[in-house]
């Protein structure tokens, strides 16, 4: 018995064996990792409650008080303060980061503002303020609301990039109705706030309108020179 084991027990055959059996556990071992770790991310079976249930339990407010199936129409009607932080709190989460980042194309401002702009009831301006080096290195909200020139003053625009010694900025605002085209105001107030960054030495790079995806001045070459 021996002999024949020692004549089907070659090396090679061991090593095969040994190979089949390490993967195995390998395999297992990972499994159960995976699973410990999946049971402990979601102890109490939150992956698998709706948009509502969530919502109910985070805000402490009965289910049969929210309409809608998505999570945007759900926190649209419940009157409760409290909308407002989970809004932000999502926007905030969702941001790509910018400040002390320098500025390279119109993509990265819109990865920064996709969540908070492209998902708003009502138009918001909003300024990036650039040093020397095109870093990023605070953002402001200028006005919310429908948009027009007597809005858009450039002392609001551009007091706060003088205080900073900024040499550039960036204009950005969001078009709730999910189309990004430039209306013709948008186009004039870019020239008139262009026109007033070059006098008084602050190059205004870009304005990027944020609805479903983007649209930049830069990028289709209509920034005034």
């Amino acid at each position: 018995m021996i002999s024949i084991l020692a004549a089907v027990i070659t090396p090679h055959f061991f090593r095969a064996i040994c190979f089949k059996f390490l993967v195995q556990f390998s395999l297992i071992s990972a499994v159960e990792n995976t699973s410990q770790r999946f049971n402990k991310l979601y102890q109490g079976g939150h992956l698998y409650k709706s948009d509502k249930e969530l919502l109910s339990e985070l805000l402490q407010i009965p289910e049969q008080d929210m309409r809608g199936h998505t999570i945007h129409d759900l926190l649209d009607s419940i009157p409760d303060e409290r909308v407002d932080l989970v809004r932000e709190i999502a926007a905030r989460y969702g941001e790509k980061r910018i400040l002390g980042q320098s500025f390279d194309n119109a993509k990265q401002v819109f990865e920064h503002f996709k969540i908070r702009l492209g998902t708003a009831k009502q138009e918001e301006f909003h300024v990036l303020i650039l040093d020397n080096k095109h870093r990023v290195i605070e953002e402001k909200m200028i006005t919310m609301g429908t948009l027009n020139r007597s809005l858009i003053h450039p002392r609001e625009i551009f007091a706060p990039a003088i205080e900073l010694r900024a040499a550039a900025i960036i204009l950005i605002h969001c078009h709730p109705s999910g189309d990004s085209q430039p209306s013709k105001q948008d186009i004039e107030i870019t020239k008139r706030l262009s026109e007033v960054g070059e006098l008084i030495g602050i190059k205004v790079l870009d304005h990027v309108i944020i609805g479903d995806d983007y649209f930049s001045f830069a990028d289709h070459e209509m920034m005034p020179v």
